[in-house]
């Protein structure tokens, strides 16, 4: 069972919602707040695992009208009334809320041993680490694995590893995952894990040359082994900047147009209309492949990406030139040194 029990100051009364700290638009459960005072009973099955967690509520004079129960970073002790958020982490048993609602330094959250992980580490970048030198880079993987020896039983340092895991090699998450006890290894995340591992393209190792559905409804290769140098574009309709580096590809385009460079747009649209639409809005004059929705994740996996968009350059063989993660106004002098040194360097 998990109980949570809040005893909160000048709360708002009534419902309120027990949701997944990202996902205010989701409840998981609900129950009414009276005089500040409201419980939440969840039961637990076996499969049961900490997970992120916030509490929300309807409130008119907030933009998005929704209202979230915010909590001091008590691991920052003194330095507390500085720092706070809205989340906490769920676990089995008893968690205690008290304090005044919207009130330095916020009500403090009595729950167990995940949420001091995730306060504690609340401002530790486990990702880019692949921006920093060599030195520096292994120093802040040896501080992340001190971390998880201390911490075994942490799917917080679990998923924040995870939510970087395009900036480690393979090696290095799979000595991180073996740090962690066996029931985070064996979690669903643990899983999802193994099968990024698993589906990832290795580093100098050509990509795979998929099949996917173009906007003529043919299914072609998106590799084009007649071009020499291969641009791919992953994207969305609803990625804005996306849309923006759209007028930058069309000069791309128009500048390399008959030089063997085959650019090619996917979309990893879960919603096929959405993406004919923003077609016939864009009016992209090159080929345009959508993934099929059930295989979202594994392309994700094998290209090893999880943020949009990304340009990704390849040979005819599909071994990647180099990479670029979102957007940049300024991109487009990046894209063509690329293309202009594989071009005319040789």
């Amino acid at each position: 069972m998990v109980i949570i029990e809040g005893h909160v100051k000048n709360m708002p009364d009534g419902k309120i919602y027990l949701t997944e700290a990202h996902h205010w638009d989701t409840p998981l459960d609900s129950t009414i707040s009276l005089n500040g005072d409201f419980v939440f009973k969840i039961k637990a099955d076996s499969s049961f695992v900490p997970y992120m967690a916030a509490i929300h509520f309807p409130d008119s004079s907030k933009s998005t009208k929704v209202g979230s129960l915010f909590l001091q970073n008590y691991m920052f002790k003194s330095d507390s009334r500085k720092y706070g958020m809205d989340a906490f982490y769920l676990e089995r048993g008893f968690t205690r809320i008290e304090g005044e609602y919207e009130k330095k330094p916020y009500p403090r959250v009595f729950a167990g041993k995940e949420t001091d992980v995730m306060y504690k580490n609340v401002f530790t970048d486990f990702g880019w680490i692949g921006n920093i030198d060599s030195t520096k880079r292994i120093q802040r993987i040896n501080f992340f694995q001190n971390e998880i020896k201390k911490y075994p039983f942490s799917y917080f340092l679990l998923q924040s590893i995870y939510n970087a895991k395009e900036q480690y090699s393979e090696e290095e998450i799979s000595k991180i995952l073996g740090l962690f006890n066996s029931d985070v290894q064996k979690s669903k995340l643990g899983d999802q894990f193994r099968s990024y591992l698993k589906n990832r393209t290795d580093f100098g190792k050509p990509y795979p040359n998929l099949m996917l559905l173009t906007s003529s409804n043919e299914r072609q290769n998106i590799i084009d082994t007649n071009f020499k140098l291969t641009m791919l574009v992953f994207w969305a309709s609803w990625c804005g900047p996306c849309r923006k580096e759209i007028p930058l590809l069309k000069e791309i385009r128009n500048k390399y147009k008959g030089k063997a460079l085959n650019l090619v747009s996917i979309s990893i649209d879960d919603d096929k209309n959405k993406w004919t639409k923003a077609l016939s809005e864009e009016k992209m004059n090159w080929t345009q492949y959508i993934v099929d929705d059930d295989k979202i994740d594994m392309i994700k996996q094998q290209f090893n990406f999880s943020v949009i968009p990304l340009v990704v350059f390849t040979d005819k063989t599909g071994k990647e030139i180099k990479k670029f993660i979102g957007y940049d106004k300024e991109q487009k002098n990046n894209y063509e040194m690329v293309i202009d040194n594989f071009f005319y360097s040789k």
